[in-house]
């Protein structure tokens, strides 16, 4: 029961501050990402304690080890996100408020990173428990990164106008291997 407690005072630490800031400022994709963290961040917390047990006939192995070699993905996309906006991006305050486009590194393959990172997230999730409910609640989380996504493009619509609009003529928003594709065309 303590984990239990622990691990949801976790949650209240780290996405209700988020969420509600984001809702109070009425930042849209920043309301999106929020539920789209903390649905997997609860899916990982009923992993970790035990309620959603892996599978372990041979089929539902190999789905995990898919999932595992997947899971590299996350850190990666997460961690040249975060170097390339504070290098790059001229934030503001912490990393992701930049004031210049960057249209270079991961964000020069695909636009949004981290979102695709959290959407991954969700979808590993699900490979490594398989069961119902991480299913809907995965799918469920993987739908508010892909929301947040969009309404982040049209945020940096406004923020950086046909700057904006021309790179997300050339960079894809997910898709990374149209996105390598491209870069190797420019």
């Amino acid at each position: 029961m303590w984990r239990f407690i622990i691990y949801a005072g976790m949650w209240v630490v780290i996405v209700l501050p988020w969420l509600v800031g984001a809702i109070s400022k009425r930042v849209v994709h920043e309301i999106f990402a929020a539920l789209g963290f903390g649905i997997a961040f609860a899916l990982l917390i009923l992993m970790w304690l035990g309620y959603l047990p892996p599978r372990q006939t041979s089929f539902f192995v190999a789905l995990d080890l898919i999932g595992r070699f997947v899971a590299i993905l996350i850190p990666v996309l997460f961690i040249a996100s975060v170097v390339a906006l504070k290098r790059k991006g001229k934030p503001e305050h912490g990393w992701e408020h930049t004031t210049t486009l960057v249209d270079t590194g991961i964000y020069g393959i695909i636009r949004h990173p981290v979102y695709l990172a959290g959407a991954v997230w969700s979808i590993v999730l699900i490979l490594w428990t398989q069961s119902l409910l991480p299913l809907v609640f995965g799918l469920a989380a993987a739908v508010f990164w892909w929301m947040a996504s969009k309404e982040e493009d049209r945020f940096n619509l406004e923020k950086f106008g046909d700057e904006y609009r021309s790179y997300m003529a050339r960079v894809p928003m997910w898709n990374i291997f149209r996105g390598l594709f491209n870069l190797r065309k420019r």
